[in-house]
């Protein structure tokens, strides 16, 4: 289905034709990229398919009900110590912020017995709209980073990378919850459900699976941590009911994440992963490594990202410094050069791990971090 077409778009500005006889479509789910020389008319293509600029000649139809976002060119130019680059990105979605800001005002509602069965009617047409129109994952698509995490090895700092589910995980599941008892589900009770929350989510018909066993969400792609609660809140009724849980359907053929993977844990013709020969497996344990993991399948400090990232799926990651580097004398603690004497480097290991959500993981990333070290020199 189309979500936008162009038809026999043109543009003049006096003498000028800027764009003669431009037709084209987007699908719903399709990614596009306009290229092409300076001064070929792309920003002012753009700016009519925004709705920003009105076309000499042809028309721009765009499907009922979808939003437009549009992020400057020149974006920087806005920057300021007031305004960052997340704000900016924010701007696109200000329709989802007027809508979170009316849910809110109706949970005050959904408190006063007197008001709630009316406020949740209006909940409940207001919470799906926001959720049709990805309200509940916009902020999760601009958060898609991986973390950079440095060392210090003395004469040059190595960078690695942490892949974004594993930037504190656990702190995650508190904050969730904390957000529902304050602003959702004020004066409920809510707890963190003790149950395999990819088999729920996939009954729920919330994720799919890919062929490597992974769970993906509708617009975010397989770069996402679930978290679960139970309440007993009284919510809106919902036609969600449990359903087998489903293969996607761009995963019919297709070998990807299969290629990609560097211990053969994705077999063919299975959906089922060999888990007992996953790298994430193997390196989110202690203890030597075992003999089927391959010296150069090492690329991240924790997990393995191998069929995240060349699945078709998934959205391109970009690297943000997480602000954590390791001084030399904490990264040959945890290279296990040295034994701490000090307790001053003991803390600092200890601090820098809890800002990465790591406690306690210091043996694992010290292994680990051998190993990748390891396979950059074979590499050179």
């Amino acid at each position: 289905m189309s979500i936008l077409t162009a038809h026999h778009l043109s543009k003049s500005f006096g003498a000028l034709d800027v764009l003669q006889d431009v037709t084209l479509s987007l699908a719903h789910g399709q990614r596009a990229a306009l290229v092409g020389p300076n001064g070929a008319g792309k920003t002012t293509l753009l700016h009519i398919l925004a709705g920003m600029d009105e076309p000499s000649g042809g028309a721009v139809h765009r499907a009922r009900g979808q939003t437009i976002g549009f992020l400057p060119q020149h974006a920087d130019q806005e920057l300021s110590e007031a305004t960052t680059l997340h704000d900016l990105m924010r701007s696109v979605f200000a329709q989802l912020d007027r809508l979170a800001q009316q849910m809110r005002e109706l949970e005050v509602a959904l408190a006063n017995p007197a008001q709630h069965d009316t406020a949740m009617e209006k909940y409940s047409k207001i919470a799906e709209q926001f959720e049709h129109a990805g309200g509940y994952t916009f902020e999760l698509r601009i958060e898609q980073v991986l973390s950079g995490v440095g060392f210090d090895l003395g004469d040059r700092v190595v960078e690695t990378i942490l892949p974004p589910t594993y930037r504190r995980y656990l702190a995650t599941f508190d904050e969730v919850c904390q957000g529902l008892q304050a602003h959702a589900l004020p004066g409920a009770r809510v707890e963190r459900i003790q149950a395999p929350l990819k088999a729920v989510a996939a009954r729920l018909g919330l994720v799919r699976y890919g062929r490597n066993n992974i769970t993906y969400a509708a617009g975010i792609g397989s770069y996402l941590q679930l978290c679960g609660y139970v309440t007993d809140a009284r919510l809106p009724a919902t036609d969600r009911s449990p359903q087998p849980p489903m293969l996607r359907d761009e995963c019919e053929g297709c070998e990807t994440c299969r290629l990609a993977c560097p211990t053969g844990a994705i077999g063919p013709g299975r959906v089922l992963l060999h888990a007992e020969h996953c790298l994430t497996f193997a390196n989110e344990l202690p203890g030597p490594w075992p003999e089927w993991v391959p010296a150069t399948a090492h690329h991240c400090l924790l997990g393995c990202l191998a069929c995240q990232r060349s699945c078709p799926a998934n959205p391109r990651l970009e690297i943000s410094d997480s602000g954590v580097t390791f001084t030399s004398d904490e990264t040959r603690v945890l290279l296990g050069e040295v034994s701490s004497t000090d307790r001053g480097v003991d803390d600092g290991i200890r601090r820098k791990l809890e800002d990465l959500g790591l406690s306690g993981d210091e043996g694992v990333l010290g292994r680990n971090l051998r190993a990748l070290l390891d396979r950059r020199c074979r590499a050179r």
